[in-house]
């Protein structure tokens, strides 16, 4: 379920419902994979780092997820160096 204040953006860019299948696949693998385990969903406002980098804050500020899995459609060679870097620094803090 999606938090009351949760806005999609991009979304000329980034076409939603094409997620919703990915999202759907990753939720159910996790439910697989361990049957017991309290599943908390995180969603982006768009597929822009710099809303991925504030839902990743948001995950390890929170403090609720011992693991974190999340899918991209991109490889990290398209990726900038700052971009990477910002990543490494909240997977960094995260762990």
């Amino acid at each position: 379920m999606l938090p009351k204040n949760y806005k999609h953006t991009g979304a000329d860019e980034c076409d939603a419902s094409g997620w919703y299948g990915e999202e759907t696949l990753d939720v159910e693998a996790v439910h697989a994979m361990a049957p017991g385990a309290k599943i908390r969903y995180y969603a982006s406002s768009s597929c822009f780092d710099t809303d991925f980098l504030t839902t990743l804050e948001k995950v390890v500020d929170e403090n609720k997820a011992s693991i974190v899995t999340n899918s991209w459609s991109d490889v990290e060679a398209n990726e900038s160096a700052d971009n990477v870097a910002a990543y490494e620094q909240v997977f960094l803090q995260g762990a």
